[in-house]
């Protein structure tokens, strides 16, 4: 029998009268309830990039420094960065080195623009994994081809999140093992919000509907449910996802 707050959680999930945004927020809120949530302080070398994120695209390397780039210029603040969502490196062994071994092929063929794992990750970003990434880059001196002193020496919030860190909510491990789908919703749902300004394009909508189909057990496989999850937290890409679902 599922435990209580499996079956609350699939609930919500399930649930085609909320929005993504609400489901995402209601589903958090009840993890942090129930003990398997927590907030806690978090620094760039402990922040890794959940495989799911965009389809398993996770980030772009342009993308990352562009943002990051544009972060400095208005100056940090901790205030502006957005919600911090991750959740923990898995406990199983060869799950966890999976995810270690997709942040590194990123690194490697990033060109130098990003930097590999630190080896002291702990988590991995559901949402702002942009910003993560762009701090760790400034951390190790790569990308960004920016001077670290002078932009600490601003005065902004920057310095700040390299050296102190800052507060981010972490739902833990088991609730991944337990559902799956959990992490990649929220993923959707924090994603959603820059999908208004940059709405994905045709790629990373079929990655998302691939990268889900993929994901469901073999004698359960229904390309109705990760079209309409795709529609669900990708603003303008509903169209697409219909269409790609039935080629």
């Amino acid at each position: 029998m599922a435990l209580p707050w499996v079956v609350e959680l699939k609930k919500i999930l399930n649930d085609n009268e909320m929005g993504i945004n609400q489901k995402a927020a209601k589903a958090l809120a009840g993890s942090q309830q129930a003990g398997l949530a927590y907030t806690t302080v978090l620094k760039p070398k402990e922040v890794l990039i959940h495989p799911s994120n965009r389809g398993g695209q996770m980030c772009n390397h342009f993308d990352v420094i562009t943002r990051g780039k544009s972060l400095c210029q208005v100056g940090w603040s901790l205030q502006k960065v957005g919600p911090s969502v991750c959740v923990e490196l898995p406990i199983e062994s060869k799950k966890r080195s999976q995810i270690i071994e997709c942040n590194e092929t990123l690194a490697s063929t990033s060109g130098g623009m990003l930097p590999m794992p630190s080896g002291k990750g702990r988590v991995c970003s559901l949402s702002t994994s942009h910003t993560c990434t762009f701090l760790r880059c400034l951390e190790n001196g790569c990308g960004s081809h920016l001077s670290l002193e002078q932009l600490i020496a601003k005065g902004d919030d920057l310095g700040r999140m390299l050296t102190e860190g800052w507060e981010g909510c972490v739902v833990k491990a088991q609730v991944e093992a337990e559902v799956p789908d959990f992490c990649r919703f929220l993923q959707a749902a924090y994603n959603s919000d820059h999908a208004i300004v940059k709405p994905p394009d045709e790629l990373e909508v079929a990655m998302t509907i691939a990268h889900i189909f993929q994901t469901q057990p073999a004698d359960k496989k229904d390309l109705a449910k990760p079209v309409a999850q795709a529609a669900a937290g990708m603003l303008h890409a509903e169209a697409t996802s219909r269409a790609l679902g039935t080629l």
